[in-house]
């Protein structure tokens, strides 16, 4: 029988397409989620013959990839975010602070991917990132939601290695809410729990000469943000409709505004996301007969702004001196 406790996934950044690392650099455990997927593409062959029964299966593609939920790690988190991002500038110091913004021009890096399932591993090549997303609850353990897509898949005849074991309870700790940063709009939020999505929406890209794609390409990139907020007035709602706090006329143009959303891990480890051009939507309060606090929730999605500059980042200060 095969023990499913026993899973885990190592991620190494590659040089370039069809160059697979040999090894990873950082194992991590996994809370949920299929570690070495290869989705499978036939159709029934369209084809009469002298009965109603079917005369065979064609198989179109095979899609490598990984999908999986992990804990937002001080160290793995960066490479993921440079991964989903692209882009990524270093300032060194006690902490090292990342800053990852969004390819503008660049192409994303590609990842290898290697998966254990108890005695059995596996290692998924030239992968992207097609969607990342960071959710949280109360002060609990930040989660991270990644689906990759890749190019190769080989099935491992021995264990693979990693150049650093990285465990939430160990020396770096795991991001949580706890001790965090929460602004909407420039104003501190009391926020229970939200999600942040970055999405490339990657397609492969098939030749005839093999099942298995070629490449790998993203889409135009998603970032959308959503907030559960207690708040202590209705002005967001009122912002929304208005493009004021205290506007009285519903205007045709969409809001804009901001947010900052900070995590700690063991107190020397942050990771911040700047919403800097969010364009909010909420609806008005429900009511409960019973009473209690009003919520709201807040989505947003980013763009960019006609002045310039970015309109999202990810800062990350770590032990991690090098660019990822």
């Amino acid at each position: 029988m095969i023990q499913d406790r026993i899973t885990q996934i190592a991620l190494a950044k590659q040089t370039a397409l069809s160059s697979p690392a040999s090894s990873g650099a950082y194992q991590i455990g996994v809370n949920s989620g299929s570690v070495a997927t290869a989705e499978v593409s036939e159709d029934a062959l369209p084809i009469t013959w002298a009965s109603r029964t079917g005369e065979g299966f064609d198989r179109a593609t095979i899609t490598p990839g990984s999908s999986f939920e992990t804990l937002a790690m001080p160290r793995s988190i960066g490479l993921l975010l440079k991964a989903a991002l692209g882009t990524e500038q270093v300032t060194p110091g006690t902490p090292n602070v990342h800053t990852f913004t969004q390819a503008i021009t660049a192409a994303l890096p590609y990842l290898t991917i290697f998966a254990r399932k108890s005695a059995e591993y596996y290692k998924v090549g030239d992968c992207a990132i097609s969607e990342l997303e960071i959710t949280w609850e109360g002060t609990k353990a930040v989660v991270v939601k990644v689906t990759a897509m890749g190019c190769t898949y080989e099935f491992l005849a021995a264990p693979f290695t990693a150049a650093y074991d990285e465990r939430p309870q160990c020396a770096d700790g795991v991001f949580k809410g706890a001790g965090g940063t929460f602004t909407v709009n420039g104003v501190a939020a009391v926020v229970e729990g939200g999600s942040i999505k970055i999405s490339n929406n990657v397609e492969p890209v098939f030749g005839s000469n093999n099942l298995t794609p070629a490449d790998v390409f993203p889409a135009m990139q998603q970032v959308d943000v959503s907030l559960n907020v207690v708040p202590n007035n209705l002005q967001d709602f009122r912002k929304v409709i208005t493009g004021q706090a205290a506007g009285t006329s519903l205007v045709p143009d969409p809001f804009f505004g901001t947010c900052v959303v900070k995590f700690l891990a063991k107190d020397v480890n942050t990771l911040t996301f700047n919403g800097n051009n969010v364009r909010w939507l909420t609806e008005f309060p429900d009511t409960n007969a019973e009473g209690g606090p009003v919520k709201i929730t807040l989505e947003g999605s980013t763009s960019q702004a006609c002045g310039g500059g970015e309109p999202y980042s990810f800062v990350l200060e770590n032990d991690v001196v090098a660019a990822y």
